[in-house]
C-alpha cells in the first residue's frame, strides 16, 4: 500500500524553500509588481505570513475594522505590514514557522481522548 504524503512536511519544505527564494532577491525586486493586483513581492510575502503573526482576537479585531470583509482586511494588514517590516523579516517570518500546527484560525487544538 502507498503511504499518503506528509502534508504538514511538504508545506513546511515549500515555506522554506520560498524564504530562501526571497532572502536573496535584491531591494528592486521586493518592489517588483506581483501578479496580485495592486500587490508588490513585498505584500504579497507579508501576507503568506499573516496568519503566524496575528492571534485568533487581534484577526477578529482587524475584521471588525475591515467591516467584515476578509479582502480589505488582509489588504490592509499586508501593505501596513510590508511598510513597517525590513524585507529580511518578511522572509524569516516563514522560515521560523515552517511548520506550524495545521490548524484552521481561531479553532483550538483537539485535545486527545482521557485515557
Amino acid at each position: 500500500m502507498e503511504r499518503a504524503p506528509d502534508i504538514a512536511a511538504l508545506i513546511a519544505a515549500e515555506r522554506r524553500e520560498s524564504a530562501n527564494v526571497f532572502e536573496e532577491l535584491a531591494p528592486a525586486q521586493w518592489d517588483a509588481p506581483s501578479l496580485c493586483a495592486g500587490w508588490r513581492v513585498r505584500e504579497v510575502v507579508a501576507h503568506m505570513s499573516m496568519g503566524f503573526r496575528y492571534p485568533t482576537a487581534r484577526v477578529l479585531l482587524e475584521l471588525a475594522r475591515s467591516r467584515g470583509s476578509l479582502n480589505r482586511m488582509t489588504d490592509r494588514l499586508a501593505r501596513r505590514d510590508a511598510a513597517a517590516r525590513q524585507d529580511r523579516d518578511l522572509a524569516d517570518f516563514l522560515r521560523t514557522h515552517a511548520h506550524p500546527p495545521l490548524e484552521t484560525p481561531g479553532r483550538r487544538p483537539r485535545r486527545s481522548p482521557r485515557p
